[in-house]
């Protein structure tokens, strides 16, 4: 298969994961792009792997990355772990804490160890200090969390909140 004038390949899991993917390679890079909770004969996944394409319209715009907003599904019942789930939760993005400057002053090193839930709807909710620093660094670190980009666990064919431990450590250099 072809977008513009890229070459790829369609792959899908078995029906139970739900989840189909499309490689391209051109000079230097590969793209991937998934589709999780349709099977591939879906129309809706259909519909996302026809709208990829490569190169830029001259009436296009530029998508900055950015914090975002999470998904409009509703909220899910029951928080999971990963063992409850079908597919566990996949990070996209995670941005790096700052050091305080009465941190590094104080050179504090370690790493704030956090707890936090990957909700179903694309936010990272109830966040829980498991091992925290001080001067500024624990919270820098929640901070951080709470930007995270992540694709939700998948359980029975639909996005699923989930536990997860994160680590942040801070070095001096």
């Amino acid at each position: 298969m072809t977008r513009g004038d890229v070459r790829g390949r369609r792959y899908s899991s078995d029906k139970t994961r739900r989840t189909s993917s499309e490689f391209f390679a051109t000079e230097g890079r590969l793209y991937q792009f998934s589709a999780t909770g349709n099977l591939a004969e879906d129309d809706a996944t259909k519909e996302f792997f026809s709208s990829i394409m490569f190169g830029r319209k001259a009436a296009s715009i530029e998508v900055k990355d950015g914090e975002g907003l999470p998904f409009s599904n509703p909220t899910c019942a029951e928080t999971l772990t990963g063992k409850q789930v079908d597919t566990k939760a996949r990070l996209i993005m995670k941005p790096e804490p700052t050091y305080t400057d009465e941190a590094r002053d104080q050179q504090i090193v370690g790493t704030v160890v956090l707890k936090v839930v990957f909700a179903c709807n694309g936010g990272v909710e109830n966040i829980r200090t498991v091992s925290g620093l001080p001067h500024g660094l624990t919270e820098q670190a929640i901070a951080a969390a709470r930007k995270l980009k992540y694709i939700p666990a998948v359980k029975d064919g639909k996005y699923a909140s989930m536990w997860m431990q994160l680590e942040y450590n801070f070095n001096l250099y």
